[in-house]
């Protein structure tokens, strides 16, 4: 998959997630969007420093500096030497009154340059899907959930 066509990707499940945010959420979820990227420590080669994660890019990174990125950098960690991780799953997490934060979460086993090989391709959007996270107080059919603040995620 090519950059672009990648960034297409990217941004059709990043607005899907914030639609069906607001199809569950009690309160306001903003249009500005910042991404939590799942941390990813490389198990081959050098280990990553003490508090630090080695990321897919071999950059050395701390877990904050996964929480809260915009766009680019969330697509600059998934997107590595032109492979992607099989499969990426995106939901939004948290909301204040500036942001939508979404959740990334991928394979972290198999990355792969391939078209073919990417998951929900019978979805129409490979290699996104988009669902509601578990969060306390998951909605039942109808109901709505008080989402919480970013700053609130590692508190729960």
């Amino acid at each position: 998959m090519n950059v672009e066509t990648f960034k297409t990707a990217f941004d059709k499940a990043a607005q899907d997630a914030l639609l069906l945010g607001r199809k569950h959420a009690k309160n306001p979820i903003p249009d500005h969007l910042l991404f939590n990227v799942d941390p990813y420590d490389d198990p081959n080669g050098e280990r990553a420093p003490e508090g630090m994660i080695k990321s897919r890019s071999g950059d050395f990174l701390f877990e904050k500096d996964l929480n809260g990125v915009d766009a680019a950098a969330a697509m600059k960690l998934l997107l590595v030497n032109e492979k992607l991780p099989e499969w990426i799953h995106m939901g939004v997490v948290a909301a204040n009154q500036d942001s939508t934060y979404i959740r990334i979460s991928y394979c972290t086993s198999s990355f792969t340059d391939n078209d073919l090989f990417l998951r929900y391709r019978n979805m129409g959007n490979p290699p996104f899907r988009v669902w509601l996270p578990n969060l306390p107080g998951f909605p039942k059919p109808g109901q709505k959930i008080e989402l919480p603040r970013p700053e609130q995620l590692k508190e729960s």
